[in-house]
């Protein structure tokens, strides 16, 4: 769960099922610069947003997805810029929101 004011940094390199087990080694291969990525909130409680920046990148200057209430499940398709580890921060607004989340990476840009 991720709450107002907290963010979290997450590798894109390797791919994991949802046990965690590893499936795939450098899934988004090293020089990736982006990621095409389908970003999931599920189990939200009040309202908030999420900002998906470079890995190590904690400003926020745009939402990537914003939810309204509790309970609600949403998704939303967008293109992030990687890090040069291929990395992305995931930072949460709103103090009054959290929510847990998902990235789905379907396609990247070398």
């Amino acid at each position: 769960m991720l709450s107002g004011s907290q963010n979290r940094t997450v590798s894109v390199a390797n791919s994991y099922n949802t046990s965690g087990v590893l499936v795939t080694s450098n899934f988004v291969p090293a020089g990736a610069t982006a990621v095409f990525a389908n970003v999931t909130v599920v189990d939200t409680v009040g309202a908030g947003y999420l900002a998906v920046n470079p890995g190590g990148t904690f400003g926020v200057s745009a939402s990537t997805i914003n939810w309204s209430a509790a309970g609600q499940i949403l998704a939303i398709g967008v293109a992030l810029t990687l890090n040069g580890s291929r990395q992305l921060t995931v930072v949460a607004g709103s103090a009054a929101g959290s929510t847990n989340f998902i990235i789905d990476i379907t396609g990247y840009w070398l």
